[in-house]
């Protein structure tokens, strides 16, 4: 969320001020997308899309990346296998 190269100071405040004025639209449909390797608790786009819209009817939540998730965690289980075999 640091500007880029030639991009306003103010890109992250300009990006979210144009979003909420889509979003908060009733008859807005939210489309909430996240990385699965996101922490959803502290995901921007579905606090927004919670304050819009509080009690979920016009959101959809997408995780994306599911895949590299099962691959994290495949290679996390065999390195801890791994330790394991060599330190015990």
């Amino acid at each position: 969320q640091v500007p880029v190269g030639d991009q306003p100071r103010d890109i992250e405040k300009q990006i979210r001020d144009m979003l909420l004025k889509f979003i908060m639209k009733p008859n807005s449909i939210i489309l909430a997308v996240t990385a699965a390797s996101t922490d959803l608790a502290n995901s921007d786009g579905l606090k927004m899309a919670r304050d819009c819209d509080p009690e979920g009817t016009r959101t959809i939540g997408v995780l994306t990346k599911v895949d590299l998730m099962y691959v994290l965690s495949f290679l996390r289980l065999a390195y801890l296998r791994l330790r394991s075999m060599i330190f015990s």
